[in-house]
């Protein structure tokens, strides 16, 4: 509910466009986190405390003070994608 949140009101605010980069950047990781979740989930998710770390994976990647967004995104997504920054 938080990034919901987090995300409408970066929208709808004029600034200078750091936080709408912050919210995209995290809905980019958190969608590869959901579609790496969604695969494993067939072979590990009966393992206990799969889902506890999706759930920690999905603070870390939301949580400001931490940039993980922000890494998950730079780190893996742009490379994947064969973009250079």
């Amino acid at each position: 509910v938080y990034p919901l949140a987090a995300s409408t009101v970066a929208i709808t605010t004029k600034s200078d466009g750091t936080d709408d980069t912050y919210w995209l950047t995290y809905w980019c990781s958190f969608s590869l986190l959901f579609l790496a979740m969604d695969y494993l989930e067939n072979f590990v998710g009966h393992i206990k405390g799969f889902y506890s770390i999706c759930m920690v994976a999905t603070i870390y990647l939301f949580l400001p003070m931490f940039q993980g967004a922000d890494i998950v995104f730079r780190r893996v997504l742009v490379p994947l994608s064969g973009q250079y920054e």
